[in-house]
């Protein structure tokens, strides 16, 4: 049984619906980045990327935080509007396949900092021991 969704951030669809891709081609042309499409974009797409993750079985809190890195790192700091193209399938295919991408990157990264030790590494010295 699927969870219920606990924000309200995002509005209430919790479906990708049907991309104009004369939206992403208006931000893709933009130099400025005009703050009001890309905020329209992801107005449009964080809910249902949340959605997604809670349907994947990440927590309220964790889906959020996933959403938020994957929207500020992904999408704004890559630029992963610029690479969208129209001609090799649906924009939420190409979403989502970044999303998933970004989620394999972020477990790669929690498990890298799990192999960490806390008090720093440890050096060996290699003498001899004592007798």
């Amino acid at each position: 049984m699927r969870e219920k969704d606990e924000t309200e951030m995002g509005g209430e669809r919790e479906t990708f619906l049907t991309t104009h891709w004369s939206l992403i081609e208006d931000v893709q042309s933009r130099e400025d980045k005009d703050r009001a499409l890309i905020g329209l974009l992801l107005d449009k797409y964080w809910k249902p990327v949340y959605c997604y993750l809670r349907r994947k079985g990440y927590g309220n809190e964790e889906a959020k935080d996933l959403t938020q890195g994957f929207f500020h790192e992904v999408v704004l700091s890559r630029e992963l509007i610029r690479r969208a193209d129209q001609s090799r399938g649906r924009f939420r295919s190409f979403l989502l396949h970044a999303l998933n991408q970004y989620l394999i990157d972020e477990k790669r990264r929690q498990t890298s900092l799990k192999r960490i030790p806390r008090n720093k590494l440890v050096p060996l010295d290699f003498t001899d021991p004592p007798v």
